[in-house]
């Protein structure tokens, strides 16, 4: 049993015909982003829209977190922030008919957006985060933060990592 308790299950039967919305803060440990460090709980805006048995959502989540720049390595604050919409349907009661991957969409008891957030997490982070715009990042050859200032070594002599290769094929 989870020592958080989890402000992501709803009961469809409790999401009222029209508009409802929710202001959640949810733990980053609840939703299997421990690997992240947060800044803070991550802020979610879920805004369900009951038509009949389908339930649309709209969710918008807002964190922050620190990664490593991916030029210079430096640890760098990233806010993120975005919005997912999914539609919800009744799952059928034909007990002979198999749920599948692409059935993510149906519900039964209980709505539970865990997955839900993580992925919307997930694809907003940065492919390649930067500390700053420029990030001029590490010397190839000494290692030095090129951000922190020049470094000493020749730069116009380049050895290509495949100049082995190039020796072999020679041969």
């Amino acid at each position: 049993m989870s020592k958080y308790r989890n402000p992501l299950l709803f009961l469809p039967a409790h999401i009222d015909q029209g508009i409802s919305s929710f202001d959640v803060e949810v733990n980053p440990d609840l939703v299997g982003l421990e690997a992240y460090k947060f800044h803070a709980p991550i802020q979610c805006k879920l805004d369900f829209e009951r038509i009949g048995d389908r339930i649309d959502l709209s969710m918008s989540l807002v964190a922050g977190i620190e990664v490593a720049c991916s030029k210079c390595g430096k640890p760098t604050r990233i806010d993120i922030q975005t919005t997912y919409k999914v539609t919800f349907l009744p799952a059928a009661d034909d007990e002979d008919e198999e749920i599948t991957a692409t059935d993510l969409e149906l519900y039964s008891d209980i709505l539970n957006l865990t997955p839900i957030l993580r992925d919307a997490f997930l694809l907003a982070i940065p492919i390649a985060p930067l500390c700053r715009q420029g990030c001029k990042g590490l010397c190839p050859v000494c290692g030095v933060n090129l951000n922190q200032g020049d470094c000493n070594c020749d730069k116009t002599k380049r050895v290509s990592p495949f100049e082995e290769l190039k020796r072999l094929v020679n041969e």
